[in-house]
């Protein structure tokens, strides 16, 4: 139900851009996560939509605040940990991400987990104009830098040099890590469909890389518009680091990718069997890590087809090059 229910001034607009907003446990962070897209400046109207998962940190009352401040702006869902969906025995926040993607109405949608945040005022109306003049373009995605807890920079992701198209090929092969969640812009018209693989899916960027790979070409801006956080308590990527069953993970994962590839047509085989290989040997390391080596017979790493141009991926990577 949508909070302080439907008659705000945010309900009377027809919206051009949905800001996505999925929030658990981030009362340190979401204020300046919301601000980064009331501070928006663009020549067509949008609408804030936040997706608050019952956390229990002080964030619902946070939202709701913001919420009662700016009626004319935000629309806020809060929801309940009871409707939380399971995936292989684990919570997720799927269920939020999903029915705050339902109730976007704008032709596009900008997402940002709420312990990010945007720095570029013009961010919504850069990748606006950008897509509204290639209608063969599905998503476009952007610069970011990657903060570490304290909010010091480590780093600029994914790094791109120039206005460009991305290959499908490349976003595919280096999966959800391929690009800052928070810069991403994409067409709402891709989910009229949700096929059963990206409803399902563990993670939700990567999913969303391929459901926008389907349905159009994937641009990219150089512009740094938004600091993305990474390895904070209840962020995905420590999360997925400290998981003690990688071999859940890693089997949806590929049930995903193949059911993906069947979607596909088979178009993309080679690079969907690149990026399984990755996460095999991903999976192998932190196995051995984590001192759990029984788990490593679970892993199907043997074709050199894909095994050994992924290992050289790895060390390309860890080269710079």
């Amino acid at each position: 139900m949508e909070y302080l229910g439907t008659e705000k001034a945010i309900n009377e607009i027809e919206p051009q851009v949905s800001v996505c907003i999925t929030t658990y446990q981030h009362a340190a962070y979401i204020k300046k996560c919301v601000k980064g897209a009331l501070d928006q400046t663009t020549n067509f109207p949008i609408e804030i939509i936040i997706g608050e998962d019952e956390s229990y940190d002080g964030t619902r009352e946070i939202c709701k605040q913001l919420a009662e401040q700016h009626p004319e702006n935000i629309r806020l869902f809060l929801r309940s940990r009871e409707n939380v969906r399971y995936i292989n025995g684990n919570p997720t926040g799927r269920h939020n991400f999903l029915e705050t993607l339902k109730v976007a109405r704008g032709k596009y949608i900008a997402f940002c987990d709420g312990d990010d945040y945007w720095i570029d005022s013009r961010k919504l109306q850069k990748q606006y104009d950008f897509m509204e003049s290639s209608v063969d373009i599905s998503m476009s995605l952007h610069n970011a830098y990657i903060i570490d807890e304290k909010g010091l920079q480590k780093s600029i992701f994914p790094n791109i040099k120039t206005q460009s198209i991305i290959k499908p090929e490349k976003i595919i092969e280096k999966g959800g890590g391929f690009c800052a969640t928070n810069s991403v812009f994409f067409r709402s018209d891709i989910l009229t469909k949700m096929p059963d693989w990206f409803v399902d899916a563990y993670v939700g960027d990567y999913s969303l890389y391929l459901l926008a790979i389907e349905h159009g070409k994937i641009g990219a801006l150089p512009d740094i518009m938004s600091c993305y956080r990474s390895g904070h308590t209840n962020s995905w990527s420590n999360l997925s680091n400290q998981a003690q069953h990688l071999d859940k993970y890693l089997q949806s994962l590929k049930k995903m990718l193949f059911e993906f590839n069947d979607y596909s047509d088979y178009k993309y085989n080679y690079s969907i069997h690149i990026r399984i290989a990755l996460e095999e040997i991903y999976t192998a390391f932190k196995i051995m890590l984590s001192g759990k080596l029984s788990y490593l017979n679970k892993l199907s790493i043997h074709d050199k087809r894909y095994t050994l141009p992924a290992f050289k991926k790895i060390i390309k990577r860890k080269i710079g090059l």
